[in-house]
């Protein structure tokens, strides 16, 4: 029975992944085994996975990044499988993934940058509108920071990212220079960004959206917070700033993620040697000869 292994590799993910992690691999097999109607472990087969795929692809219109997710819970399963000795090797291999699409994506310019802060600051949430802009956070990894957090000696900030992976940002003078003003006035302690109902709390995630509401009013192509770490990155990959770095910064675990997102907007892309494709395209005075034709 398939349901005895599944204990066991419950058991080692558990132990070997993030709490989170290993219940959103759990909560992904179950459904495929439950779609599939796997009760055998012989009945996982290359054919049935390929038919879940292609099942989550049309049937339940998941993303390509959904999909691809789904069967990386369903490869982890079968490595395991491969490891007790069940399978030779694994059902996944030579597995048909739907292919992802290089997304675009949507930023703030430098003048609406300047824009967003002026009102922010108006609006009363200039800190975190700053935050965000400057050092690249998500809204979940803003709302979890601490003052602890932040080293102003070392001009650096310490932030546990998802997975509960830990990663550096730099700061920028200018955020710097902010957060300096507030350490000398008020030496702040407990979370950046705290509940004004609950002590000890943070801001809840629901009260972030409400709080931006008032600036994407005046900025309507501020969709989001997100679109704040879009404008860290790419702003800085129009600077030259390189992939690995932005990488490291953002927290991403592969730095071709960084590249599919940002590179397109590096200066380096555009190379001067473009301009040595001279074509003749008609005499001086724009007429075509035979030798053109």
């Amino acid at each position: 029975m398939v349901s005895n292994y599944l204990t066991q590799w419950q058991a080692v993910a558990a132990s070997t992944l993030d709490r989170k992690t290993a219940r959103v691999h759990a909560a992904r097999v179950k459904q495929f085994l439950w779609s599939t109607h796997t009760q055998y472990v012989q009945q996982i087969t290359p054919a049935a996975i390929q038919d879940y795929i292609a099942q989550l692809c049309s049937q339940e219109g998941y993303a390509p990044g959904t999909v691809r997710n789904h069967y990386s819970s369903i490869s982890h399963l079968c490595n395991h499988l491969v490891s007790r000795g069940v399978f030779r090797s694994s059902p996944c291999d030579h597995i048909r993934l739907p292919k992802i699409r290089k997304p675009i994506v949507n930023y703030l310019t430098k003048g609406e940058v300047r824009q967003a802060l002026v009102v922010a600051e108006y609006l009363g949430i200039g800190l975190p509108v700053r935050m965000a802009i400057y050092t690249g956070l998500r809204r979940a990894e803003l709302r979890r920071l601490e003052w602890d957090n932040i080293h102003l000696d070392n001009r650096v900030l310490v932030v546990r990212g998802k997975g509960s992976k830990i990663r550096s940002v730099p700061l920028a003078d200018a955020i710097y220079e902010h957060l300096a003003v507030i350490a000398q006035t008020c030496r702040p302690s407990g979370y950046v960004f705290p509940s004004p109902r609950s002590e000890g709390r943070p801001i809840s995630l629901n009260k972030w959206s409400h709080m931006l509401a008032p600036l994407q009013e005046y900025l309507p192509q501020i969709t989001g917070w997100h679109i704040f770490r879009h404008t860290f990155a790419s702003l800085l990959a129009q600077q030259g700033c390189s992939s690995l770095k932005l990488a490291a910064w953002l927290g991403h675990s592969q730095e071709q993620l960084t590249k599919d997102y940002y590179i397109n907007l590096a200066p380096e892309q555009f190379d001067d040697d473009i301009n040595r494709l001279t074509l003749c395209e008609g005499g001086p005075h724009g007429e075509r000869s035979e030798s053109d034709i």
